[in-house]
């Protein structure tokens, strides 16, 4: 094959960029008097009529007059790499996307060399110049309590693991930027080498401020109209002890039914015209739980949130829903994220018969 019959194989949009390259190469080799090297990628036609990429590693020779003398080249098909740089380049695009739009930035440290890599957007949520770089978390905070347990968690994280392990940890803290303090959670994952060594550390920075700020609404709304004591605090004990002293307690199999309904008419008849509003507390307590359970929490949050709402489940005798919640609040305590696959389907059963139980009217 010749160059003008290979050249008929170049598509018509590379042709062009692949000209001027030979073109530049020639006078740089007639300036020089040396060869020039060309490495240059395009798209052409094989004789079978499919549409290729292929990688060409040249070296024109050109006299002093710029006519080419020669031109020696290897051709590479290129296309599958193409192809995947192309699709990881676009996986990239749209990390970058949603990181903006659920306002999270990662970063990455290679311990063995002390790379640290940042997203763009981490940048921005921190407020650091990105001509300053990149930087280790505990540089960005002052020395208070907040960047004392930031180091606690990382030095339980570099201490070694068993080989080929990953390690969780998850820890709040404020930044500063735009003049404004914001709340911000990360999550980081530390991977260990062969040896059981810190090897790389990633994780993911999200701006929480506006969660707490809601979680923060709803529990001012459930203090509203006098529910201080009954849905806002662990197991209401204090409240519940004063308005059921006396009463039979909650059935403890949770395979006999989903409420106990000797309870709840109990808890009726010592609570009277107030008990229809705390049971709306209670369901809307419970909705927001499982929507926020949804979104994977970190572990060390879930216990302290599923207590307080399996207390308000003990109140209403609703002891299926509680057995639920507890485990859940139990695998937390141990580190683990408990099984949650059952507690929306159970919660649906409960909420139907707190609605309509025999002989009940809300």
């Amino acid at each position: 094959m010749d160059g003008a019959a290979f050249v008929a194989l170049v598509t018509e949009e590379d042709l062009d960029r692949l000209l001027d390259s030979d073109s530049h190469a020639v006078a740089e080799s007639a300036l020089s008097g040396r060869p020039a090297r060309r490495e240059i990628s395009f798209r052409m036609r094989r004789s079978d009529g499919a549409l290729i990429e292929v990688e060409s590693l040249s070296e024109l020779v050109a006299d002093a007059d710029g006519r080419p003398l020669s031109m020696i080249s290897t051709v590479r098909d290129i296309t599958e790499a193409a192809d995947a740089k192309r699709a990881l380049k676009e996986k990239e695009r749209h990390l970058d996307a949603a990181q903006t739009v659920a306002q999270f930035g990662s970063f990455r440290l290679a311990i063995a060399t002390g790379t640290v890599e940042w997203s763009k957007e981490l940048y921005e949520l921190m407020g650091r110049d990105p001509e300053a770089g990149p930087a280790l978390l505990p540089e960005l905070l002052p020395e208070t309590a907040e960047r004392e347990q930031l180091e606690t968690k990382l030095q339980f994280l570099y201490e070694p693991h068993e080989p080929h392990s990953k390690q969780l940890a998850t820890v709040d803290f404020r930044r500063h930027a735009d003049g404004a303090y914001r709340n911000v959670r990360a999550a980081m994952e530390m991977s260990y080498d062969y040896r059981g060594q810190a090897d790389i550390l990633t994780g993911v920075i999200r701006d929480v401020t506006d969660e707490i700020r809601r979680e923060a609404d709803l529990r001012a709304a459930f203090l509203d109209d006098g529910m201080t004591d009954i849905l806002s605090k662990p197991l209401a004990r204090s409240a519940l002890e004063a308005m059921l002293a006396g009463l039979p307690a909650p059935q403890r199999d949770p395979a006999q039914s989903v409420l106990d309904l000797d309870h709840l008419a109990d808890l009726r008849a010592a609570v009277g015209p107030t008990f229809g509003p705390l049971l709306e507390r209670f369901e809307t307590e419970t909705d927001a739980l499982l929507i926020w359970l949804e979104g994977e929490p970190p572990i060390d949050e879930i216990r302290a949130r599923v207590h307080k709402v399996a207390g308000s489940a003990a109140a209403f005798g609703a002891t299926r829903f509680r057995a639920e919640l507890v485990a859940i609040e139990n695998a937390a305590q141990d580190g683990i994220r408990g099984d949650t696959s059952r507690i929306g389907s159970l919660w649906q059963d409960t909420r139907a018969a707190l609605s309509c139980p025999p002989d009940f009217e809300r």
